[in-house]
């Protein structure tokens, strides 16, 4: 008769966890239902996460998401008025550079004509304000988790009114505030959430949600860029 204490051993594999305190029984080998086969849905919500060395982010790009059971594309929606507003002004910048404070000031800020020939040089046509990606483009900043040089990746926004509604609409980036650094690779990675549906052996219906993580290979430059001014003629 073999001793069942010779069994319980500190280190395992292929076990189910026991409880604490106790060891499991290593005699057992647990080998759960497989799925052979599903009927799997198109991914009702999508994630792209990709790097962008230029600007030192990584950009989570949110494709689609659910809502109230129906499926909206980002890409599709509308921008609100406050966007469409910025994106005008910025189409046709009329920058004027102050020689005295050493700074760029906006058309509108001058009191009378004359002030142009006092100390202002302009318009500059080649300053550029900052531009910023799609509203759907979520930033990821590194994070320092300790003082031991241990990094993640933080969510963040490029949206300047912190009172205003999250840039994301999805479960999988509001579930993901902080990422692990070294899961981003490279290539990038994309997230998908489907539907899957499958009959067991005697029949019965299941439906369960369920997602996969793969390498994103429609890579795609962010255009985000600081301002800028490269006019010759401003020293």
């Amino acid at each position: 008769m073999i001793d069942t204490q010779d069994y319980k051993q500190g280190w395992e594999v292929f076990t189910l966890s026991a409880p604490v305190g106790e060891y499991s029984d290593g005699r057992i080998f647990y080998l759960p239902n497989t799925l052979y086969a599903a009927l799997q849905s198109e991914a009702y919500e999508s994630v792209s996460f990709l790097r962008d060395e230029m600007a030192n982010l990584v950009w989570a790009i949110e494709k689609k998401y659910q809502k109230d059971g129906q499926v909206i594309i980002r890409n599709d929606e509308n921008l609100d008025k406050d966007n469409i507003e910025q994106s005008s002004a910025e189409s046709s910048p009329s920058f004027y550079w102050d020689s005295i404070n050493q700074i760029m000031v906006d058309r509108s800020s001058f009191i009378g004509e004359n002030e142009l020939s006092n100390y202002f040089i302009g318009p500059i046509a080649s300053y550029t304000p900052k531009k910023f990606p799609p509203f759907h483009w979520i930033p990821y900043q590194i994070h320092q988790m300790n003082m031991d040089g241990e990094f993640n990746l933080r969510r963040s926004r490029t949206m300047e009114n912190t009172t205003s509604e999250s840039q994301y609409k999805g479960r999988i980036l509001s579930e993901s505030k902080y990422i692990r650094e070294e899961e981003i690779t490279r290539a990038g990675v994309e997230i998908n959430r489907y539907y899957q549906l499958t009959l067991d052996s005697s029949g019965a219906v299941h439906c369960w949600r369920s997602r996969d993580k793969k390498i994103d290979t429609k890579r795609t430059l962010s255009g985000m860029r600081f301002d800028s001014l490269d006019s010759d003629e401003v020293e």
